[in-house]
């Protein structure tokens, strides 16, 4: 009986140490990847500053002036469709659609 119990108690310590080296290998490996996953998250977070920081400054300011200016929104969108209008003209000209009637 009292072999069973040291030999028992040899299991168990043995079975704790090797869940503790476990442990300690998942907790490495965890950390491992958490560092990567930072740098990553890190580095798209930078590059996309990088991109919609200078984009976002220049609508800001570009918002700042055309509310000095005063101008109407409404104004320059039609304007900007009047133009995209001529110029459609221009290049394609006035063209019939196949099957049409004329008016």
């Amino acid at each position: 009986m009292a072999r069973y119990q040291i030999a028992r108690e040899v299991l168990k310590k043995g079975g704790q140490a090797a869940a503790s080296n476990l442990q300690k290998q998942v907790a490495m490996l965890a950390a491992r990847q958490g560092l990567a996953g930072a740098a990553s998250y890190y580095a798209t977070l930078r590059s996309t500053s990088m991109l919609f920081g200078p984009l976002l400054w220049g609508t800001f300011l570009a918002d700042i002036v055309i509310k000095s200016v005063g101008t109407d929104y409404a104004r320059v969108v039609k304007a900007i469709y009047a133009f995209a209008q001529i110029r459609l003209l221009r290049t394609y000209g006035w063209t019939k659609v196949k099957g049409s009637r004329p008016a």
